[in-house]
């Protein structure tokens, strides 16, 4: 039972090595901006880009996170209107990822230290914080793979690509 157990940790390792030689192949470009963002490494950038696969397919950011299962579910009955969980549905994997990843930029970055305690001041829950910084983390990344950084001459002129 260990030796499986090894085997499949062993594999695991493998399997991810190769998402992520073969995205920084596919997508050299897109997989430089996408680590660049304080938090985000290679595994979450390859995964963001293997398993969105074409982003260019979105046109709203609420596509993307709805997606990826980090859009909550509104329920409304007459006048009232709450919001409840997040839906079953999406990237189950690329998820935990985000999540993930959405803690080390908490840790790393005012903007998303910010975005946190915001929403765990307005819910009190650790969990529905992380997980709106991970869905603001998302956006992040599907704007910074489908929009172009100005040219190095443009971003002077212009001052810093935000993405």
């Amino acid at each position: 039972m260990v030796r499986e157990y090894l085997f499949l940790l062993s594999e695991d390792k493998l399997l991810r090595a190769e998402i992520r030689t073969a995205t920084m192949r596919m997508h050299p470009d897109r997989f430089k901006r996408l680590t660049s963002i304080i938090g985000v490494g290679e595994t979450a950038a390859s995964h963001f880009l293997a398993e969105l696969f074409s982003p260019e397919r979105f046109n709203r950011a609420e596509e993307v996170t709805s997606y990826l299962g980090l859009a909550p579910v509104v329920s409304q009955s007459g006048n009232s209107k709450a919001r409840a969980k997040l839906r079953p549905v999406g990237q189950k994997r690329l998820r935990g990822i985000l999540v993930e990843a959405a803690w080390q930029w908490t840790w790393r970055d005012p903007e998303a230290k910010a975005i946190y305690n915001h929403h765990f001041a307005k819910h009190g829950i650790g969990q529905k914080a992380i997980v709106a910084v991970a869905r603001k983390l998302a956006i992040k990344l599907w704007r910074m793979t489908v929009e172009t950084p100005p040219s190095p001459v443009e971003g002077v002129a212009r001052g810093a690509w935000s993405g």
